[in-house]
């Protein structure tokens, strides 16, 4: 089951906070993909990297208008809760990066097994404090919030 949610009587009740973070990474997921499809439209379908059509100029205006309300809600939210779910999406994709490199590196055999599986066990307890923990909070709820767990 989710940890962001609690079940009573086989419904699923979200808790604010978790359901709070996932609408901020929700808007933030939305306004990175709208900002990162129209460059490759433009790429894609046009001569350049600029809109040259008439649909592709109405394709990225109707995007630039959502991008818009999805900044003005994110806007409306908790700063703290945005800040503090930033940091958490790109501790995530750090994380990945730094996996996918040394995974690399084994395959092309810059780094022997061995040596790899030390650095992604290191690269894992490294981050493994900058997540998203689910805490009972003390009604039962689930409460989602960053934390940051100094390793023993």
């Amino acid at each position: 089951g989710n940890l962001a949610m609690r079940v009573l009587d086989g419904t699923y009740f979200w808790s604010y906070e978790a359901f709070l973070a996932y609408q901020i990474s929700g808007c933030i997921a939305f306004i990175q993909a709208h900002k990162v499809a129209a460059t490759q439209m433009a790429h894609f379908y046009g001569k350049d990297a600029t809109a040259d059509s008439p649909e592709e100029i109405a394709v990225l205006n109707e995007s630039s208008a959502q991008v818009q309300l999805a900044e003005i809600i994110l806007n409306a939210m908790p700063a703290g809760q945005v800040q503090k779910v930033r940091m958490a999406m790109l501790a995530q994709r750090t994380e990945q990066a730094q996996l996918e490199l040394v995974e690399h590196l084994m395959r092309t055999g810059v780094l022997t097994g061995t040596d790899g599986e030390h650095m992604i066990e290191h690269l894992r307890h490294k981050y493994e404090g900058l997540d998203f923990k689910a805490n009972g909070a003390h009604d039962g709820a689930t409460v989602v919030e960053l934390q940051t767990v100094q390793p023993p």
